[in-house]
């Protein structure tokens, strides 16, 4: 039984899908915080305790700030520390100080011009100063130095869909995941790119894979139930977003498709067995049989959703078209 309906997150749907922005939230696309990192030509004073595992550490804690003043620290003392620079870089340019980043990058590369990795930070500062061209030169010299580097080709899969590309950015996508099969995050991009072309089926067809593969990825789940309810896939999208509400009730985008999902799934069951609304309790608590296994047996929840939906052109209009079979069968309007 999924957790109680959370009724705040859904007191206007309008258009419920929002699919463009929904995808875009699952992609994480909102701005970060820039945490304080010291400018490079105001040093904090030597300590000389810090290590580079300890700047490791700190960048893997997301402190970056801190991994940015120790890798400080050690490039002072040790200015040719190729590890050092490219930990600096690294730090800057996960902190949003993408400048300072793509100086330290070059360093790096002065110092080590065989190190891909060294390319990639380069590629990764000048792709979010805007600068793709040379963004796209520097990932295809680390891919030079690594045939199957993950990272270049990401990285010009990104550059390109910055661009505007998107064909360009799928054959590396393509590339990426004919290299490294196991990268979900490639597939899930491939399915967002189908899911911008109205591809819908394809993207359901990605999706699904990924979600067999790693049943625990949440943002695939909720992908899943998106594109399951814009398909007009109830039943799919309640399975798919109370798979999400399980582990974050609090998420309201899956609320969202859930109660949606569950509405127009009953309306057009109450539609087609007693004809169009006002259902009377009875009528809805017989349909409600279909829905024991998701813990909606309760005639209150649907009528304080069909309060809350009534209205909504969209979710009316997908009542009318799951239930548009029965209707023609039985002249109801």
């Amino acid at each position: 039984m999924r957790a109680p309906l959370n009724q705040s997150t859904c007191t206007s749907l309008g258009r419920v899908l929002l699919l463009g922005i929904a995808i875009t939230a699952l992609a994480g696309c909102q701005e970060p915080s820039t945490p304080s990192v010291p400018a490079p030509t105001a040093p904090a004073p030597p300590a000389l305790s810090d290590t580079l595992d300890d700047a490791r550490r700190a960048l893997q804690l997301g402190k970056h700030g801190r991994a940015a003043t120790i890798a400080w620290r050690i490039v002072e003392r040790e200015p040719e520390n190729f590890d050092a620079r490219l930990l600096l870089a690294s730090a800057y340019q996960l902190a949003g100080k993408h400048q300072d980043a793509l100086n330290e990058a070059d360093v790096a590369v002065d110092l080590k011009p065989d190190a891909a990795g060294a390319w990639l930070t380069r590629t990764a500062a000048l792709a979010s100063l805007g600068r793709h061209q040379h963004a796209i030169a520097s990932a295809e010299k680390a891919l030079s130095l690594d045939s199957t580097s993950a990272g270049a080709m990401r990285n010009l899969a990104e550059i390109y869909g910055a661009k505007g590309d998107a064909k360009t950015q799928r054959e590396w996508l393509d590339k990426l995941i004919a290299a490294h099969p196991d990268d979900v995050d490639a597939r899930l991009t491939v399915a967002r790119l189908h899911v911008a072309a109205r591809e819908l089926n394809q993207a359901r067809a990605v999706v699904a894979k990924v979600v067999e593969r790693v049943p625990g990825r949440l943002d695939a789940q909720m992908m899943y139930a998106l594109v399951a309810f814009e398909l007009d896939d109830y039943l799919v999208a309640m399975d798919r977003s109370q798979i999400v509400l399980q582990q974050r009730p609090e998420h309201e985008l899956a609320d969202r498709i859930f109660r949606a999902s569950f509405y127009v799934a009953a309306a057009k069951d109450a539609t087609c067995r007693f004809g169009p609304r006002p259902w009377e309790p009875d009528d809805v608590r017989k349909i409600l049989t279909t829905f024991e296994e998701q813990g909606l047996t309760g005639t209150e929840v649907f009528f304080v959703i069909d309060a809350e939906l009534h209205a909504d052109a969209d979710v009316q209009a997908r009542v009318r078209r799951a239930s548009a079979e029965c209707r023609a069968a039985k002249r109801i309007p």
